[in-house]
């Protein structure tokens, strides 16, 4: 807790040397009260920028007609405070070089950040003077020193959110149309729950005519802002493109504290159980069934964590089963190693660097090296009797969407094997992980994700280890009702966005369907009260045995990928 409340409200202070010989704020203020120009030399044929810790060029310029723009914008700059503690941006050193004389400035570049009064300061001592001064400048002036090339580029606008401060910054290559921002937010902000008029809870804080920050101080506890920046133009009409952290066109802030993790829900709203996994990238079913009451999740910083949903109990897998991970090649979500476990969890198979496959008895049992393949590995699932494992391998070798079946036994030998068996639409080269699962100890599982070969966007094809290709069939879609209520939820919802539909248990009729839908995170429906209500920020897990459902949540941004097959 200490931690979360130092992130929020503890602005981290600048560690320039020369702002740390700034005195009180009366002092300061008298200095500023004249106005001072930055004492530029004359004839300047350089202007150098350096990192400001690792004194690394950045960019330097000795075109006569940059270098005389950037002067100008030095010469227009204004003065300005130095806060106590200072907001913390970029930090550079800048040299302008002359004939005679060079002039070094620190530069603090404050355009990513949710600095409300200014886009960037440069501080100087001058002659004479013992305390440091400071100049703001405009985010023009800082992408003429830093990014020259953004000005000949395609009208864009990035987006930078602040979960600490509840805030998302704009920073744009041309002067936006303050009219067509406002318009898109007052056309696409929602609050959730409900909050009355959007426009109530947020505030524009302009810094200059590139820049803006979207704040939200009066965002109600406990609720989400989403919005879009469709049909934000240029001040000369053009349309920008949005570059933005988030997957898809939805912008979403959290009230509160930066938090990223697993949530139990019961259907009626109360919080029943939270547990927090701030790095992690994927979850994954335990073992085959498709009612595995135990899920994996994969970290950024290595561990993996066995988490039971039915008693919340968590244990690192690596520590408990002393397995070794250095020097791990990973995939392009950080990840490089899955396992999966036996029925009984007596005995597990882990797929290590994508290229080869262990058997472990668990408990801190013999680990043996069983296969190695000579393709990268997108996926492993073990039988319920952990008498195989079923691998899925890259088709192509070039990392394409085609995953090639294979079956081996616990010893490592080929049992079968059906080429281009699994597809997953993505562009060669991602390497993503697939999920694979077993049926019994003889059917087993793979994913048809956006297939050319097939009528539907999302399925399953279904092998007999011995006997070959069974059937293929799509995932089930939501009815005409339920689809009906999330449209009257939702604005703008489409069909397309559904990516995954968990009925509470089987039973005809039953009230409540958890969906995770594509950029938009997890819903309830509730087809009793004709409603669909929002639970997190990521996708449905599972429901428990009780008929709490868990999902995740994020108030930071952070995403998980669920990879399964329903």
């Amino acid at each position: 807790m200490m931690v979360r409340l130092q992130l929020r409200y503890g602005v981290v202070f600048l560690m320039f040397f020369l702002i740390l010989q700034a005195c009180s704020a009366k002092a300061e203020v008298e200095q500023n009260n004249q106005p001072v120009p930055i004492p530029l030399p004359a004839n300047i044929g350089s202007i150098t920028v350096f990192e400001q810790h690792h004194n690394q060029i950045v960019v330097e310029h000795t075109a006569s007609d940059t270098i005389e723009v950037l002067i100008e914008g030095l010469k227009q700059a204004k003065p300005s405070d130095i806060s106590d503690p200072e907001y913390s941006g970029t930090p550079y050193r800048v040299e302008l070089t002359g004939p005679k004389k060079k002039l070094v400035l620190e530069l603090n570049d404050l355009t990513a950040t949710a600095s409300t009064d200014v886009s960037a300061k440069v501080y100087l001592i001058l002659p004479g003077e013992e305390r440091t001064r400071a100049w703001s400048l405009p985010s023009e002036w800082i992408q003429s020193l830093l990014r020259s090339e953004a000005e000949q580029a395609e009208p864009v606008i990035q987006l930078t959110l602040d979960e600490v401060n509840d805030s998302v910054t704009l920073a744009a290559n041309r002067a936006i149309d303050k009219t067509s921002l406002e318009e898109a937010l007052r056309t696409f902000m929602v609050i959730y729950p409900s909050a009355g008029d959007a426009a109530s809870v947020y505030r524009l804080n302009w810094t200059d005519p590139r820049r803006v920050v979207i704040a939200f101080p009066y965002l109600p506890e406990g609720s989400v802002a989403e919005f879009k920046l469709d049909g934000v133009l240029t001040r000369e009409g053009q349309s920008f493109q949005i570059n933005s952290p988030l997957e898809g066109k939805l912008i979403t802030i959290h009230q509160g504290l930066a938090w990223s993790g697993l949530q139990w829900v019961d259907p009626g709203g109360k919080m029943v159980r939270e547990h927090a996994f701030p790095t992690a990238v994927s979850i994954m079913p335990a073992s085959f069934s498709a009612h595995e009451s135990e899920i994996i999740i994969y970290n950024h910083d290595i561990p993996a964590y066995r988490l039971d949903l039915k008693s919340g109990h968590v244990e690192d897998i690596l520590s408990k089963e002393q397995i070794d991970v250095s020097e791990l090649a990973v995939n392009d979500n950080g990840i490089g190693f899955t396992f999966s476990y036996s029925e009984n969890k007596e005995q597990l198979y882990m797929v290590h660097g994508w290229e080869t496959i262990y058997r472990v008895e668990t408990n801190g049992g013999q680990k043996k090296l069983i296969y190695s393949s000579d393709l990268p590995i997108y996926g492993i699932a073990s039988s319920p009797d952990g008498k195989h494992v079923a691998v899925l391998t890259d088709s192509s070798g070039s990392l394409g969407p085609y995953a090639d079946l294979r079956v081996i036994d616990a010893n490592g030998k080929l049992v079968s094997e059906f080429k281009m068996a699994a597809y997953s639409g993505h562009s060669d080269g991602w390497y993503f992980i697939y999920p694979v699962r077993w049926t019994d100890n003889e059917r087993i599982e793979v994913p048809l994700v956006g297939s050319p070969s097939v009528a539907f966007f999302r399925g399953k094809a279904t092998f007999h280890y011995k006997k070959g290709l069974q059937q293929k069939q799509g995932s089930e879609s939501l009815s005409a009702s339920d689809m009906a209520i999330l449209k009257a939820t939702i604005d703008g919802w489409d069909e397309l966005d559904l990516i995954r539909a968990l009925p509470r248990s089987e039973a005809a009729g039953e009230r409540y369907i958890a969906v995770t839908l594509a950029g938009s995170g997890s819903w309830l429906i509730d087809r009793e009260e004709q409603h669909a209500r929002k639970l997190g920020s990521g996708p449905v897990i599972a429901w428990t045995p009780k008929g709490q459902v868990v999902y995740w949540h994020s108030t930071e941004g952070m995403s998980v990928d669920y990879i399964s097959i329903d």
